[in-house]
């Protein structure tokens, strides 16, 4: 089987010279036939004709945020990808920054595919977990809200993508290798 998959933080359509390129960011990613994408705002529109000119096509949107628009999506190549079916998943709900001067609201979520390619299926899982904002305290490298958006990230995965498919989980993770899961332990 041959897939390109690409995953990209869109920052809601803008370049790093914050500068709103839609179009530029679609001919960056053209040549996917897969794409997880995060900051994604369901307000913007901007993505749409130059999505449908290279052949691709929203499968699933969810916001970060109930009532949000910033949030992950998962676009297609249907030349090339068949989307059997999809999935979405609020990871927290009211989840706060304890220490930002607030509240800054850290919720994320996870969109999800079984996706066929070459007659052969498996699962893909687009995700954007907590920021910095979300660590435990200033300069922290542990985040209780990241390990339990992790946790239930991992949790729904288990429940709801019950064939015995493989899954490919990619995403904006927020993290560094050395960034603690438990004050014994690191997520990686």
């Amino acid at each position: 089987m041959s897939l390109i998959v690409y995953n990209a933080n869109v920052q809601h359509g803008q370049r790093t010279d914050e500068q709103f390129d839609f179009s530029g960011q679609i001919t960056e990613l053209a040549t996917a036939d897969l794409i997880a994408v995060q900051e994604r705002s369901g307000s913007e529109t901007g993505w749409d004709s130059p999505m449908s000119s290279a052949g691709l096509s929203q499968a699933i949107y969810k916001p970060n945020q109930i009532g949000g628009s910033d949030g992950n999506a998962i676009w297609y190549k249907g030349s090339k990808a068949t989307i059997d079916q999809t999935y979405e998943k609020q990871l927290s709900v009211g989840a706060v920054s304890p220490w930002d001067g607030g509240p800054t609201n850290v919720d994320k979520c996870a969109v999800g595919a079984r996706v066929t390619v070459e007659g052969k299926p498996f699962f893909f899982v687009s995700t954007h977990l907590c920021q910095a904002a979300g660590a435990n305290s200033s300069g922290s490298l542990f985040s209780t809200i990241r390990v339990n958006q992790i946790n239930t990230l991992l949790d729904w995965i288990d429940v709801t993508m019950v064939e015995p498919l493989d899954t490919l989980i990619v995403g904006d993770m927020n993290f560094g290798p050395n960034y603690l899961k438990t004050p014994a332990g690191f997520q990686n």
